[in-house]
């Protein structure tokens, strides 16, 4: 059954088509638009329908050479045409560190962010406080935790001590920093429903709602758009690709894409709105996109500590 074929009531489709529209087209649209820097599979609304598409995001609004769709052949042998959204002025993600109140590194003021949660080892003997690694950096690629550096918060407008940086890690998959909490009597649960963490799959782009608890942005809902993105990060250092990102925005509506957070927001935990399970922790975001990482990744970033949510 194509696409144009399917009737209300039919379980919705997979992004196959759209992916393979991109593998199929990419490099001769780049070739055509070298403007085009990112393809994502996408879903939007049609009479009631999520229908498959690809949104092809340009570095300025020069759309003249983009089709209004690409076409590709699936392994079944049958071929499919699959609807093109323009994203215009598409730039890479800019780290969410910046001048908010909650956790910052003591020797590295200018970049604070947000306490994502706080997690523990598994007989809760030792809790950390999680948040992303360019906050304890300034912004910097750097793949290191100092125990000499002591990560501080800013509660009620004053400055209170967590611990010292125990553990970093920055590499193309995750952008994690452990505090260690120092007296674990301060440390406060996180109130979710669920501790699970909540992997997104192709029938969440575009209609799961989710919510984000940032020390700027106070508490914002958005939806999720995209599932495992790569997607070139604007590190003060260095510009990296981070792999398996999860896009979301405040609209599901392609022509109304915004970020949730801004900056001050890195490390602020994002959880689905129904279930309340963690799905991941904001990285950073551009004009139309907050991007984070999947919670999975971060909690298995440090294998030894055997982490969980507090």
């Amino acid at each position: 059954m194509s696409i144009s074929q399917r009737k209300k009531g039919f379980p919705h489709p997979k992004l196959t088509a759209a992916r393979a529209a991109i593998r199929r087209n990419r490099s001769s649209l780049q070739r055509l638009s070298p403007n085009v820097v990112h393809m994502m599979a996408a879903f939007f609304e049609e009479d009631g329908e999520r229908i498959p598409c690809v949104h092809v995001c340009l570095k300025d609004g020069d759309d003249r050479n983009i089709p209004s769709y690409l076409h590709c052949r699936l392994r079944d042998g049958s071929t499919r045409q699959v609807k093109v959204h323009i994203i215009s002025n598409f730039g890479n993600i800019t780290p969410h560190a910046g001048l908010g109140e909650t956790v910052f590194n003591s020797n590295t003021t200018g970049t604070p962010g947000t306490i994502a949660c706080i997690l523990k080892n598994p007989d809760a003997s030792v809790l950390f406080a999680l948040t992303c690694n360019h906050v304890l950096t300034g912004k910097n690629f750097v793949d290191s935790g100092d125990p000499s550096q002591l990560i501080q918060e800013n509660l009620l407008g004053s400055t209170v001590d967590i611990g010292p940086w125990s553990n970093g890690r920055m590499n193309t998959t995750v952008d994690v920093a452990l505090a260690q909490v120092s007296d674990p009597t301060t440390a406060t649960p996180y109130s979710l429903k669920n501790k699970t963490p909540f992997v997104p799959k192709d029938a969440d782009c575009g209609v799961t709602a989710v919510k984000m608890q940032g020390a700027v942005s106070d508490l914002k809902t958005g939806f999720i758009i995209h599932i495992d993105q790569p997607m070139a990060v604007n590190y003060l250092n260095q510009k990296v690709t981070v792999t398996g990102l999860i896009t979301i925005s405040s609209s599901k509506n392609v022509f109304d894409f915004s970020p949730i957070s801004v900056e001050g927001d890195s490390g602020a935990l994002v959880y689905h709105a129904a279930t309340e399970q963690p799905i991941g922790m904001i990285l950073g975001g551009n004009t139309q996109f907050s991007f984070a990482m999947p919670f999975g990744a971060i909690i298995n970033a440090f294998p030894p500590l055997s982490l969980s949510i507090f």
